[in-house]
């Protein structure tokens, strides 16, 4: 009969479980601007015209270290995303709402 991994994980020593725990968390996925327009199947040309910008302008965004907020979520907004934003305080993961 199979068993459940958490049921297996329950009779690891706290030690051994909060190891994993750790590493779980760690497992954050990290991308680049141009490779998830990439992974959505988009040219720079063809975002930037659903964007109403130049190609060049995209692709200036694409390389900038430190992008404006509204931009970025502008362009995850036109390869059908949507930009949140998260923080880790206080033992608690916040998400952050702009105000209107």
């Amino acid at each position: 009969m199979a068993r459940k991994f958490s049921e297996l994980k329950a009779k690891l020593p706290k030690e051994v479980q909060e190891n994993i725990k750790k590493r779980v968390e760690a497992n954050v996925e990290e991308i680049l601007m141009s490779e998830m327009r990439k992974l959505a199947g988009f040219t720079q040309k063809n975002l930037a015209e659903k964007m109403g910008i130049t190609q060049s302008a995209l692709s200036q965004l694409e390389n900038q270290p430190d992008p404006h907020l509204s931009t970025l979520s502008k362009m995850v907004e036109a390869l059908g995303g949507e930009l949140e934003i998260s923080v880790k305080y206080q033992g608690k993961d916040l998400k952050i709402k702009q105000t209107a």
